[in-house]
């Protein structure tokens, strides 16, 4: 679990430090204060993988695919994530857990020839001699991670062939990540597919009792074959069982994340806007099951939100028991900067009663 995180040079985040991380971060700010970012920052932090920069990619609505016809003087597929969409500088992410270890990724785009050619997998394809004619110029994004005095460097490679990693065979992941995006449509068919291994552990009633805090008449989740698909469906007393999402968003949305969070144990999990399709009257009991599940499962939750109604419900529901391990982060635009503010039990508790506007 995460204790400090800091971000420089990434999107419209200069440099952004938060400290005192708990187990749930609650962030908040407006439109532009660069909450999403944050979390796609803490999204590649989690793997040394370069790779995950094209689902940012998915993530921001560009789709899966990216365009190999390159010519050295076009835009390269992520040059969005560098600060004023400048690929000379570096983006840094460091980190310190509760053991108070460091670790620290720089993640920068690679243009000198030599340093090209000194990429196994570039050796054999380029000409003696690159310039600007050359096409398809390849693009290459490297990541750097330093582990006990030695670099390790995974390079991110787009030209017209594909795109692909290199070293080929993958880094283990220091812990797993998850971002749940809450604007895109739930995926029916993995939700089953994740739904059918909790069963198999026999802890499928343990979700059903989650998922009764939106819809209180559910009895039973079940997986029923559609086409060539297996959707999940809800026998909620009606003789027939009805399909998730004909139950509200806010059920196949709670149903996502409770999974995910049982997924990722010893990980960390991003939700983008968690108020998104729930209520906000059932919000202090699904706060309630968020927290129940990070805590079993021993996962780091971060989830942005723009709702004051959110807020005060996670206040609430943590304020339960002696356990405090909510902080609220708010993040605010200053001369073109972003900087985090922080809130503790007490300082939420005293602004909420203030009716302070913390979002």
């Amino acid at each position: 679990m995460l204790r400090r995180f800091r971000v420089k040079g990434f999107r419209n985040l200069e440099d952004l430090k938060l400290d005192d991380l708990a187990r749930v971060n609650l962030i908040a700010g407006r439109n532009g204060a660069g909450k999403t970012a944050l979390l796609e920052a803490l999204f590649l932090h989690c793997a040394q993988n370069p790779s995950l920069v094209l689902k940012l990619r998915t993530f921001r609505g560009y789709g899966n695919t990216v365009a190999l016809s390159l010519t050295k003087r076009e835009d390269t597929p992520w040059q969005s994530l560098f600060a004023g969409f400048d690929e000379t500088h570096t983006i840094k992410l460091e980190s310190h857990d509760l053991e108070n270890e460091f670790r620290e990724q720089r993640i920068s785009a690679v243009s000198d020839p030599d340093e090209l050619r000194a990429i196994p997998d570039l050796q054999m394809r380029l000409p003696a001699e690159l310039s600007d004619s050359f096409v398809p110029y390849p693009r290459v994004l490297k990541l750097e991670e330093g582990k006990q005095g030695h670099v390790d460097s995974t390079y991110l490679i787009a030209d017209a062939e594909n795109v692909r990693v290199e070293p080929s065979v993958p880094r283990p992941a220091p812990f797993p990540g998850h971002f749940l995006r809450t604007r895109r449509p739930v995926a029916l068919k993995e939700l089953a597919q994740r739904f059918g291994k909790l069963e198999k552990a026999g802890q499928q009633d343990e979700f059903v009792r989650t998922l009764k805090i939106i819809e209180p008449r559910l009895r039973r989740i079940a997986t029923v074959a559609v086409g060539d698909d297996a959707i999940l469906h809800g026998d909620i007393g009606l003789g027939y069982l009805v399909p998730l999402l004909e139950m509200g968003d806010g059920v196949a949305r709670l149903a996502e994340a409770a999974l995910t969070i049982r997924e990722a144990a010893h990980g960390i999990v991003l939700v983008d806007e968690v108020e998104n399709g729930i209520h906000h009257s059932a919000m202090e009991n699904v706060w309630k099951a968020l927290r129940q599940a990070a805590r079993e499962h021993d996962v780091q939750l971060f989830a942005t939100t723009h709702s004051h109604e959110c807020i005060t419900a996670a206040h609430r529901a943590f304020s339960e028991g002696d356990d405090y391990d909510l902080r609220l982060i708010r993040l605010e635009r200053v001369k073109d900067k972003t900087r985090a503010v922080g809130y503790d039990r007490e300082v939420l508790e005293a602004a909420i009663e203030a009716d302070l506007e913390v979002r």
